[in-house]
């Protein structure tokens, strides 16, 4: 199991493009989703999942802010 914070995959769907949809996705496949401790959890096979599909490579329209100061997502 993996915990992210929430507010840094809000960060890294903003960063690249990805929006809602990508925020809804992994609401959708998260363990636990607590807005009010600002964690996510998820199993390590979902984790391997979302980055498959939803790549952060070239092919991203990236916005020329960097990674997230807190967790780098």
């Amino acid at each position: 199991m993996r915990t992210y914070k929430i507010h840094c995959i809000a960060e890294r769907a903003r960063r690249t493009g990805y929006g809602q949809e990508y925020i809804d996705d992994c609401k959708a496949l998260a363990e636990t989703w607590n807005v009010e401790q600002d964690r996510a959890t998820f199993r390590d096979a979902v984790v391997r999942e979302l980055k498959d599909t939803w790549p952060t490579g070239t092919a991203v329209a990236q916005s020329p802010a960097g990674p997230c100061a807190e967790c780098g997502a």
